[in-house]
C-alpha cells in the first residue's frame, strides 16, 4: 500500500492523524484523543478534482479539502476548513 501519513492539529485540544491510501484513493482520520476514526474516498470517479469531505469531532464541524495537480493526474494537497468560523485552519494543510 502506498500511503501518505500526516499529524494535524485542528484546535489546541484536537489532534488527528490523517492517512491517505494512494492505491485506493481512500483516506482515514484518526482522532488521537479518542482513537475514533472516520474514513472515506477522495473520489468515486476516474476524474480527479477538488473534493470536500464533511465530518465532525465533538461539536465542531470540519471539511477535509483534497486538491489534485493542475493536470488532474494525481492528488497533490489537503487542507481543513472550519465550518463554524468559515475559514481554513492555519497549519492544518500539507502535500500528499
Amino acid at each position: 500500500m502506498r500511503a501518505s501519513i500526516h499529524d494535524v492539529r485542528l484546535t489546541n485540544r484536537v489532534t488527528i492523524t490523517l492517512i491517505f491510501n494512494l492505491d485506493t484513493n481512500g483516506w482515514i482520520i484518526i482522532n488521537n484523543g479518542t482513537n475514533g476514526s472516520i474514513r472515506g474516498r477522495m473520489s468515486d470517479t476516474n476524474t480527479l478534482e477538488r473534493t470536500h469531505h464533511y465530518f465532525w469531532i465533538g461539536t465542531r464541524e470540519y471539511e477535509l479539502v483534497v486538491d489534485p495537480t493542475e493536470d488532474g493526474t494525481a492528488w497533490e494537497s489537503f487542507s481543513f476548513f472550519d465550518i463554524k468560523k468559515q475559514s481554513y485552519i492555519e497549519g492544518a494543510e500539507g502535500q500528499i
